[in-house]
């Protein structure tokens, strides 16, 4: 294995295995709600009057569902960390999810405690771009 490869696939668990955690609490019913509350206890915290407003079951079931695909693919890229496909995807998918995040926090509409989230999507992105680079 080529140092790229191996820098290609610690990149790529290193990244599933901060993405895990998250994705976890988001596909678990009571924790969701947790987490949703902290964020909006954060958002009081520091005075950004956002809040996170009164969540629907509808809306808890679609974060469960995101968080259920979000292990899903965090453990997908566990099992196959030198698919140079699944890391150029991820990395994409790291930048839609920075975009909308942005898109939302910019015109308002959600908390801009959100923006947090973005070290690890961009930090990501740029490892795993990296990572791609110096395997080819």
């Amino acid at each position: 294995m080529t140092t790229a490869n191996a820098d290609l696939i610690r990149t790529m668990r290193v990244f599933a295995w901060i993405d895990l955690p998250i994705v976890m609490v988001m596909a678990i019913p009571g924790l969701s709600h947790g987490l949703v509350n902290l964020i909006g206890i954060i958002d009081a915290l520091l005075g950004f009057g956002n809040g996170v407003g009164a969540w629907s079951p509808m809306a808890y079931l679609f974060l469960n569902v995101a968080g259920v695909l979000g292990v899903l693919w965090a453990l997908i890229r566990l099992s196959q960390p030198d698919n140079l496909s699944l890391v150029r995807l991820d990395a994409w998918g790291r930048l839609a999810v920075t975009g909308l995040v942005v898109g939302y926090v910019a015109t308002g509409a959600v908390t801009p405690v959100l923006l947090v989230f973005l070290i690890s999507e961009l930090v990501g992105a740029a490892f795993e771009s990296r990572a791609l680079a110096r395997s080819r």
